[in-house]
């Protein structure tokens, strides 16, 4: 059945009204006509399952048959920082972080990127990356549209290590802290108990291809964040910020 993210607004009483690009896709890609069923999530953990009464070039509605909560977000909060890989791995980091179960994304340009974006060119991406995030979200059953925020530089990301209960940084030249241990450490998981949410915002910080400079993990460390291993192998870019959300999810008894 396709699902559709909408802004709450959108929903009056029993009736939802879809408009622009999900309308087109709707009727010009999909081909659905009235009667045909969807399915509408409002961002908000509640799904609704709609029936077609309109279908017209940019806008259609739909009565609503019922609604029901959905528990498919994450217990832990996680967000990842991504500083930018070459060519599409983004691309590649965001529909997969989205599956997986990231609830945010921050894009990152550290020294030794080599991707470099103006203002114009920034903007462009970001809207494409939402896109992405988008159909991810809706392809992988999720009830809510993880954000994208805007691109940072390192000092602006280290200041928002205040809004995170933990900052986790893999980082090839820590050989004493594990990631495992770091969790257990600090009680990720303990006592949640099944479906329900421990509350835990997580940053997870992902350098670029090159690695990141010494001087941006120092920096990063006196702000708070605890580097961490990620096993004898060195992961690409693109891999690691995947395989550290899944430890993470696993430890917090996401997959139990």
């Amino acid at each position: 059945m396709a699902r559709f993210f909408i802004d709450q607004s959108q929903i009056s009483g029993d009736s939802v009204a879809i408009t622009g690009a999900d309308a087109h896709h709707l009727r010009d890609v999909l081909r659905l006509k009235p009667g045909d069923v969807i399915t509408v999530l409002d961002g908000a953990n509640r799904e609704y399952c709609v029936r077609l009464d309109t279908v017209d070039s940019g806008h259609a509605e739909g009565s609503i048959l019922s609604n029901c909560l959905r528990q498919t977000e994450p217990r832990a909060l996680l967000t990842l920082a991504q500083c930018l890989p070459k060519g599409d791995k983004m691309e590649l980091v965001l529909q997969k972080g989205t599956e997986i179960g990231y609830t945010a994304f921050i894009p990152v340009v550290s020294e030794r990127s080599i991707v470099k974006l103006d203002a114009d060119r920034a903007a462009k991406k970001g809207e494409r990356w939402r896109k992405i995030v988008q159909s991810a979200a809706e392809q992988s059953g999720r009830a809510r549209l993880p954000e994208v925020h805007s691109l940072h530089s390192w000092q602006q990301l280290c200041d928002r290590f205040t809004d995170f209960d933990l900052v986790l940084l893999p980082w090839e030249g820590e050989e004493a802290a594990g990631l495992k241990e770091t969790l257990k450490a600090k009680n990720i998981g303990a006592g949640v108990g099944a479906g329900a949410s421990n509350g835990t915002s997580i940053l997870v910080i992902i350098g670029p291809e090159g690695g990141l400079a010494v001087s941006e993990v120092e920096k990063a460390r006196s702000c708070g964040a605890l580097t961490v291993s990620l096993g004898p192998r060195i992961l690409r870019t693109e891999t690691a910020g995947l395989a550290c959300g899944v430890a993470v999810l696993y430890e917090s008894g996401d997959f139990s």
